[in-house]
């Protein structure tokens, strides 16, 4: 749904940076970073590209939730559209019904998905810090001593 995934992406992102600190952290987390945010990318954009295009394998499975967000009968590309949300579209139209502007949207949306998930590597990094000796936003009242407030 190309109304929730943004946020998804994002929390991913944030997970990703958490963990390369505290878990795996080392001389050059980069190949890490990057395996767990292509991995995570390729089961976004899999299952979202599954559900826009109603594959029949989703569909097996979706179907139940499809009829849930956007009522019964409804099909993957309505529920990506819609969300549940809005009526943009009826809930049966798929894919080669839509018209050109939202097909637009779609691809667009679909291209930005690197660019949620990479904000939310760098947001993490800014709140947690990138090392485990990084304390990064939320680790800055640490560096102060109470008593004193000498910086450590």
């Amino acid at each position: 749904m190309f109304w929730i995934d943004p946020f998804l992406l994002l929390g991913a992102g944030l997970l990703i940076a958490l963990l390369a600190k505290h878990r795996f952290h080392g001389p050059r987390d980069g190949p890490w970073v990057l395996g767990a945010s292509a991995a995570t990318l390729a089961l976004f954009l899999f299952i979202s590209i599954g559900m826009f295009a109603d594959l029949p394998l989703l569909r097996q499975f979706a179907q139940h939730l499809y009829d849930l967000i956007a009522g019964p009968g409804a099909t993957g590309t309505a529920v990506m559209l819609n969300g549940g949300i809005w009526n943009i579209i009826p809930p049966t139209a798929t894919y080669t019904t839509l018209p050109p502007g939202w097909m637009m949207a779609s691809i667009l949306m679909f291209t930005l998905y690197p660019a949620y998930l990479w904000a939310g590597i760098v947001l993490g990094r800014l709140l947690f810090g990138r090392k485990p000796w990084h304390l990064g936003i939320l680790g800055a009242t640490e560096m102060y001593d109470a008593e004193n407030l000498r910086i450590k």
